[in-house]
């Protein structure tokens, strides 16, 4: 007899895509009721999309999205609903990608990119209507943020003096949000993408679905790209604040390329030692929630220009 069970999320015995559209519900309920958990969990719902859209064709990957943008509208209209709308884009660019076998560096910049192009008139509609003004909109909502968080602090029972000395901390990480906002977003949209795809070809692989082999660990930048970080980061030097505002913004999106570079050396690194997976994720893991590991790493991206820490270059 023939097993039921899960193979594993998104290849099931389960008919049709019944399976990836069990996982991305899954995924998206999981941000609104697992308080921060679940706002890492909803990084991953990329990937279940763009299984359906290349496994089950877009029919199926049109249904699981209107459902999960129904859901989102209930939960939160409209943030949520720009939101999952944002994360239901990236996941077609990927399998759209994934379709015309292109490779992994083309994939994830489509999947960053496409839900930025989609998602930004219609916040400017939503902007234009209700009359707002974006910069101020967003001052708004990250005074709201520090106000929310103060009331949380009390309610976890912080005396008034110790949320009075965090009060500067909070407004200081505030006013960085707002200046940084859109570099904010787009580092968050490319992690995205780079997670969802990496996902994605796991499961891909393990469906039976051939995508294009590329060595990720052997990956490189053009050489060209590094003035993307040199420049900004002398115009930060002067004080001027548009100036230095403009500049922290590109400089943050050029940085993100040598973020995945820098993990390329550590798949390198990883593959040479012939680390554990247990032990590949755990690094993953502090990486991700230690900023001063997840610099590191970039600045080791940044400088394999250079050095050619993996001797890959042609001679």
């Amino acid at each position: 007899m023939k097993s039921t069970s899960l193979r594993h999320p998104f290849y099931t015995r389960l008919k049709g895509p019944t399976g990836p559209a069990i996982v991305s519900l899954a995924l998206a309920a999981s941000f609104v009721s697992v308080p921060l958990i679940g706002s890492f969990t909803v990084l991953f719902l990329p990937a279940p999309l763009a299984y359906a859209y290349l496994k089950y064709r877009p029919s199926s990957f049109a249904v699981i999205s209107l459902i999960i943008l129904g859901l989102a509208s209930i939960w939160g209209f409209p943030v949520f609903t720009v939101m999952f709308f944002g994360l239901c884009i990236c996941g077609l660019a990927l399998g759209m990608a994934a379709e015309k076998k292109a490779t992994d560096d083309k994939a994830v910049l489509w999947g960053t990119i496409a839900p930025i192009i989609a998602v930004l008139p219609l916040v400017a509609a939503y902007l234009a209507v209700i009359g707002a003004n974006p910069i101020q909109h967003i001052n708004s909502v990250m005074n709201q943020g520090v106000a929310q968080s103060a009331a949380l602090y009390k309610h976890m029972g912080m005396s008034q003096a110790q949320i009075e000395a965090m009060m500067p901390s909070l407004r200081e990480v505030a006013r960085l949000i707002e200046d940084y906002f859109p570099a904010i977003i787009f580092a968050s949209v490319a992690a995205t993408s780079f997670t969802a795809w990496v996902i994605l070809r796991i499961y891909a692989r393990r469906g039976g679905i051939q995508l294009v082999e590329w060595d990720f660990s052997r990956w490189r930048l053009p050489d060209h790209l590094v003035w993307g970080i040199i420049i900004p980061g002398f115009l930060l030097i002067p004080d001027i604040p548009i100036l230095r505002i403009i500049s922290g913004n590109v400089l943050v999106i050029f940085a993100v390329p040598y973020l995945f570079l820098g993990i390329a050396l550590l798949v390198h690194l990883f593959d040479k030692y012939k680390l554990s997976p247990f032990l590949r994720v755990l690094i993953y893991i502090f990486i991700t929630i230690q900023p001063i590991l997840a610099a590191l790493v970039l600045i080791a991206g940044f400088f394999d220009t250079w050095a050619d820490f993996r001797k890959i270059r042609k001679t």
